[in-house]
């Protein structure tokens, strides 16, 4: 059979473009996408969402890939809560008296996590999103579940009112990270 395009089954996106500009600011910060990544505890989503089938890896070409870098599918995944700690407090450093954190404005700061819920792996999205903002509260990251039929979905995408959501993680064979680099390259909003 032929190898599947895909580098990952699940990617997190944070929208960089949302009209609010603390949330974008705080997206587009390197730091808070790291922190965020060591709060997964990937090994436990792997245990309960896929019955144990599956390595922690992040988007990346896969090894036989032309594009392959060594390390670049393993950075920031381990469940390190210290180091989750240490980079979002570079980008989010104060708390409210909850233990949430706040916005660079001071206020709390709270992110809406979108996942479509009908498509065949939709029910993975759910139970995949319901365990990431238990993580990410244990890091005081306010997240709330939002999830949406494929048409409503697409809908809030195409006003770019999507602040967050997961999504498939193709692009990984050969050279495909070269003919379709949106998996890599911030380009297109898709979900």
């Amino acid at each position: 059979y032929p190898m599947s395009d895909s580098a990952n089954v699940c990617t997190i996106h944070f929208n960089q473009t949302i009209a609010d500009p603390v949330k974008a600011e705080v997206f587009a910060n390197k730091d808070f996408r790291i922190g965020m990544s060591y709060a997964i505890n990937r090994p436990e989503i792997i245990e309960i969402v896929f019955e144990g089938q599956g390595a922690p890896a992040q988007h990346a070409p896969n090894p036989d890939s032309p594009f392959y870098i060594e390390g670049m599918d393993t950075q920031y995944v381990e469940y390190d809560v210290a180091k989750a700690n240490e980079y979002l407090d570079k980008v989010l450093p104060n708390k409210g008296a909850n233990g949430m954190r706040l916005g660079p404005d001071g206020k709390p700061f709270q992110i809406i996590f979108t996942v479509k819920s009908d498509l065949s792996f939709g029910t993975q999205y759910v139970q995949i999103a319901e365990l990431l903002i238990g993580y990410w509260k244990a890091v005081g990251v306010d997240v709330v579940l939002n999830t949406q039929a494929g048409a409503q979905f697409d809908e809030s995408q195409r006003k770019n009112l999507i602040e967050a959501t997961i999504f498939t993680g193709e692009g990984g064979a050969g050279i495909t990270p070269l003919i379709d680099p949106r998996y890599y390259v911030p380009m297109d909003y898709f979900g």
